[in-house]
């Protein structure tokens, strides 16, 4: 049985430091484009019944389908 959970992904480029707590946004130069560091995570009132996450990404992402780790 297949069911509908009520929650949903949000992302983030920000990261707190925890140094003077500011929020930045994480990158990066390579091979002359910039790299931003983004943080996928999924939050809702029926989180516990979550067991693992498959994201797909953009084709041009090396290996565009990821799943987390289980929960």
């Amino acid at each position: 049985m297949q069911r509908e959970l009520q929650i949903h992904v949000v992302d983030t480029a920000l990261e707190l430091n925890p140094a003077d707590g500011k929020q930045t946004i994480r990158f990066r130069r390579q091979n002359g484009a910039d790299v931003f560091r983004v943080r996928l995570y999924i939050e809702g009132p029926q989180l516990p019944y979550v067991k693992s996450v498959t994201y797909k990404l953009h084709s041009t992402f090396p290996r565009p389908v990821r799943r987390g780790p289980e929960l």
